[in-house]
């Protein structure tokens, strides 16, 4: 049987702008990075082994701390993850862990209260660049001019009113840094994939093939923005396709 070479898995992981990664090597059982595609930051979530106590005490982070990622494989280019700030922070036992839960830097508290605004003859563009202005971000991607005549904000986070904005409109954004990236969804889905991976290049997966609660049939609705054209399609499974 040929043998098969296995690539061995490396990071970086950087704490208030010094690599600390050889300092805790020993100590990380486990890092889960979340690329989120649309209306959330991204995610970073690092669990420590807490045996000797050392986390507990002069080690303890402090939440609101910047920490930043990079991933790849031993002898290849790491891929950098982004900055996050330290969000929550988790003591578990037996065995005593501490948890570190991260969101992009980008994501700040303000962006998370509701506020309430309306947006006036202006465009999608428009309501992206101002929400972006207003927390520090730069807004990154092509926006087609898309008019918007009036849309009101009521009590929603701006992550959250940009995410129903954007989605009525065929867009998908997320927060990467101080980055508000946003992407129409039909050239996503043409786009080549960046990253192909192999059975080989897994230790563990999970496909789920669900019979019960999918759709049966799909409705979608939407008034063209210029023409004013309410625009319904059904869809419905073809001949063959399972239910």
């Amino acid at each position: 049987m040929e043998a098969v070479a296995v690539r061995t898995p490396s990071w970086r992981l950087t704490y208030a702008g010094k690599d600390i990664s050889q300092d805790v090597t020993a100590f990380v059982t486990s890092i889960t990075y979340t690329d989120h595609a649309h209306g959330k930051s991204d995610e970073l979530e690092i669990v420590f082994e807490d045996a000797e106590g050392g986390w507990k005490d002069a080690w303890y982070p402090k939440k609101g701390d910047k920490v930043s990622l990079a991933f790849g494989y031993v002898g290849e280019a790491q891929t950098p993850a982004g900055d996050f700030e330290i969000e929550e922070i988790e003591l578990a036992g037996p065995p005593d862990t501490l948890t570190v839960r991260a969101l992009a830097s980008g994501v700040s508290k303000p962006m998370r209260t509701k506020v309430s605004k309306a947006y006036e003859d202006t465009t999608l563009a428009g309501v992206a660049g101002a929400i972006a202005a207003k927390h520090g971000l730069t807004v990154v991607g092509e926006i087609e001019d898309v008019p918007v005549k009036r849309i009101t904000q009521n009590q929603e986070q701006d992550l959250g009113f940009l995410k129903r904005v954007a989605a009525s409109y065929g867009y998908v954004f997320s927060v990467k840094g101080n980055q508000l990236v946003m992407s129409k969804r039909s050239k996503l889905a043409k786009a080549a994939p960046k990253v192909t991976l192999d059975r080989k290049d897994m230790t563990r997966f999970s496909i789920r093939d669900k019979g019960v609660g999918t759709a049966k049939k799909a409705r979608i609705a939407y008034s063209d923005p210029k023409t004013g054209e309410v625009i319904d399609n059904l869809a419905i499974p073809a001949a063959g396709d399972d239910d």
